[in-house]
């Protein structure tokens, strides 16, 4: 579809285009890339910035890559570059951006993939009204994966975001790069309609660039308001440390044990159940005097009961885990282990929260 778009008389007249404006490709990129490295420099090493969570913090890094667009929008247009082939260009990177994020995560197919059909589609507009309205729907398709993200990924999660390496700064550009071309082509296309209209450089700023600013500050200020809602600021550190009500007869979690035994090793196979979403699960096996886990796929701590008779293995689960989740361990098989499954849900009151537990017993 993207090489569809360089074919035939007029595709080979697109094509000349964007070779005309290629060498700017690799440095707009590179001054992106900087301007997220000086957005994340401003949001975590200056002082008032502390104490803001992390998603005001990325608006704040972000704001410097739009910042960037405003700037190399007047001086295109004072240097007299080549803007022809924007809308090839965006569908050329969302193109390259479905093989290159795939990579990373199959998940990401969709959004992209989607993102470049939308590019695709949009590549020859060239109404304001319309550039815009395309790039609502770009953004679209990422909607559901940021609000899980701000939503169930704890606060050192989202920090990783604002502050990272220079792998993730070139992640960050590169997802973001077609979103930020399309806003320079909108700007690109204010700057033509103001022209026409016979307004010279010092009258046709304010009409171009304060609108724009005052639509990114009030986007700015809608988001400060909400992510205190959206945002899960504060990460369950201990049970002992909130109100809970420890529940007599589990009513939203089950679980099962399936065990197969081959050379004196079991392994077994523990599906987790619940019918609403928990804040925590907690699963303990009790090997009676014997070590209980010799492997598994997820982290655990080992702890000694009080006579030192026994071994606790206590496994290390994420918050906010999904509803049905499996634990795969590795134990010896002359072993009887205890499972204790428990479960932590939040209730209709705010920071008070309900405990409900089960146990399999294979003695």
């Amino acid at each position: 579809m993207c090489a569809l778009s360089f074919a035939g008389t007029n595709g080979k007249k697109r094509l000349n285009e964007f070779l005309k404006s290629s060498y700017l490709i690799p440095a707009m990129f590179a001054l992106y890339l900087f301007s997220f490295y000086l957005g994340q420099m401003v949001s975590t090493k200056l002082p008032f910035f502390n104490g803001l969570n992390p998603i005001i913090l990325l608006a704040i890094k972000f704001s410097f890559a739009l910042t960037l667009v405003v700037i190399l929008c007047f001086l295109m247009d004072f240097l007299k570059l080549p803007i022809a082939s924007f809308g090839h260009t965006i569908s050329f990177f969302a193109a390259a951006n479905i093989f290159f994020f795939t990579i990373v995560d199959i998940l990401f197919f969709i959004p992209f993939t989607m993102t470049y059909i939308i590019t695709y589609i949009s590549r020859t507009a060239k109404r304001i009204p319309f550039l815009v309205l395309w790039t609502i729907f770009m953004l679209i398709p990422f909607v559901p994966y940021a609000k899980a993200l701000i939503k169930f990924s704890p606060s050192s999660v989202l920090m990783n975001f604002v502050s990272s390496n220079l792998l993730g700064n070139i992640l960050f550009t590169t997802g973001f790069f077609p979103f930020i071309l399309m806003f320079l082509r909108i700007l690109v296309r204010i700057n033509i309609f103001v022209g026409m209209k016979g307004f010279s450089h010092r009258k046709s700023l304010p009409a171009i660039y304060l609108p724009v600013a005052a639509a990114l500050v009030t986007v700015f200020c809608v988001l400060v308001h909400k992510s205190s809602q959206a945002y899960q600021k504060h990460n369950i550190h201990s049970e002992e440390a909130i109100p809970v009500l420890d529940l007599d007869e589990a009513k939203n979690i089950t679980a099962t044990l399936t065990r197969s035994e081959f050379q004196g090793i079991d392994s077994n196979h523990l599906i987790i159940r619940s019918t609403k979403n928990a804040v925590r699960y907690s699963v303990t096996v009790d090997g009676r005097g014997e070590v209980p886990v010799y492997d598994a796929l997820y982290d655990y701590d080992f702890a000694e009961s009080e006579d030192s008779s026994a071994s606790t293995v206590s496994f290390k689960i994420p918050d906010y885990p999904p509803k049905t989740m499996t634990i795969d361990f590795a134990s010896n098989a002359g072993v009887k282990p205890k499972i204790t499954v428990t479960a932590v849900y939040k209730t209709e009151f705010g920071h008070k929260f309900v405990r409900e537990s089960i146990y399999i017993d294979n003695n």
